[in-house]
């Protein structure tokens, strides 16, 4: 057990670092690695990163969480995406509304749990992680369509997930309450989340956008770069907004309106990798083997439901936008990593309906302990099966 931070950070830094360089002679990414030497230093294991001291690194969580959201905004120039904007729209709604009937039926139906615990499950289940796909997809140096393409779901998909929350919330909330009129203040609330998150990513981007036209010293923009991300999330929590959709729309809109905005995204590039391993090395020691072992039935029924309303949604949805039909097999199955919003989406469960949270917590940490393992594995090995990706 460490209780020096010092010492946590180091050990998570060098740890992460020699995993990676493992875990790539075995060809996995190296978000693998990461996830991995966390797990075995988290409280589940060797204990070495206790759940206190991982708590006390969540500013550094909520750093890595904007970066990442900001750079995957960055993803979706207009002019880039133009091609695909079809794909991208059809594919995030195809996930959305068959993940969310296959994880609810297979709750309902075959796990028998109760109808709002099956329901929020559902809701939640349709929420994705950007942070391991972008990872890989700049890992392995991957451009092409199916890249870009899966930058573009990730994004939308999220978007999609927190309005749908908001709609199970309001029913969710009717049948706890057991009253016969379902509660608009559900709905409202997601609109608020939604359009304040958007507005605030906006202004931000456009402050960014008047600093790129007169870009100085690459260091400057650093700071007030990070300044920037750290301000949004810092915002987003204290209005209960999303600070994944806020940092989004904010390199979304740099990305469309500035004249230079590689000048601001590279100035992200010299703390990226010690940024990412930190993140992910305490997201790994964040995770609960014993969750996952004292709910394994109900947590396979979920993980093999979610897999299958992934994959067949986002198929269904390719198709319906006449995705070439070599790229079809690979875009659902590199979309099953799962972290960050659906971690939002369970404090949301947990303040809301404390009388189902245990349950929902259970399942859904159980299922991102092996999402965020294999996840990214499936992501690697599709780019580079799709001929996108380079050593």
């Amino acid at each position: 057990m460490i209780e020096n931070q010092a010492l946590a950070m180091g050990l998570a830094l060098a740890g992460g670092y020699g995993a990676a360089l493992a875990v790539k002679r075995l060809k996995l990414p190296s978000v693998t690695g990461y996830i991995l030497i966390g797990l075995l230093f988290s409280p589940s294991l060797l204990n070495l990163i206790t759940a206190e001291m991982s708590q006390q690194f969540d500013l550094v969580k909520t750093l890595g969480l904007g970066v990442i959201a900001f750079i995957v905004g960055a993803e979706l120039e207009i002019e880039r995406i133009r091609n695909i904007r079809a794909a991208i729209i059809l594919s995030s709604a195809g996930l959305s509304i068959v993940t969310f009937g296959a994880v609810f039926i297979a709750m309902y139906f075959l796990a028998d749990l109760p109808l709002p615990i099956a329901l929020v499950l559902g809701a939640t289940a349709t929420a994705t992680a950007p942070a391991p796909v972008i990872t890989v997809i700049k890992e392995v140096r991957a451009t092409g369509t199916l890249a870009r393409t899966l930058l573009g779901i990730v994004a939308m998909a999220d978007a999609f997930a927190i309005f749908l929350f908001g709609i199970i919330s309001a029913v969710v909330a009717t049948m706890l309450a057991d009253i016969n009129t379902v509660s608009g203040a559900a709905f409202v609330e997601t609109g608020q989340e939604l359009l304040g998150s958007v507005i605030i990513g906006v202004i931000s981007g456009l402050f960014l956008v008047y600093l790129a036209k007169s870009a100085g010293d690459r260091k400057h923009i650093l700071v007030v770069t990070l300044s920037v991300i750290l301000f949004n999330s810092g915002l987003s929590q204290m209005f209960h907004l999303s600070p994944l959709l806020v940092n989004l729309v904010t390199g979304f809109t740099l990305a469309n309106l500035a004249r230079r905005p590689a000048t601001v995204f590279a100035s992200l590039e010299g703390i990226e990798l010690p940024l990412f391993i930190v993140f992910f090395t305490l997201a790994g020691a964040s995770l609960r083997l014993d969750v996952l072992v004292a709910n394994w039935q109900v947590a396979l029924i979920y993980i093999l439901a979610r897999t299958i309303g992934i994959v067949t949604g986002v198929t269904a949805g390719a198709s319906f936008a006449g995705v070439d039909p070599k790229l079809r097999p690979f875009l659902g199955r590199s979309l099953l990593s799962k972290a960050g919003v659906t971690i939002g989406l369970i404090l949301l469960v947990q303040i809301r309906f404390p009388e189902i949270a245990p349950m929902v917590t259970a399942v859904e940490l159980a299922a991102i302990s092996v999402f965020e393992v294999v996840g990214p594995v499936i992501t690697r090995n599709s780019l580079f099966a799709a001929g996108e990706a380079t050593e």
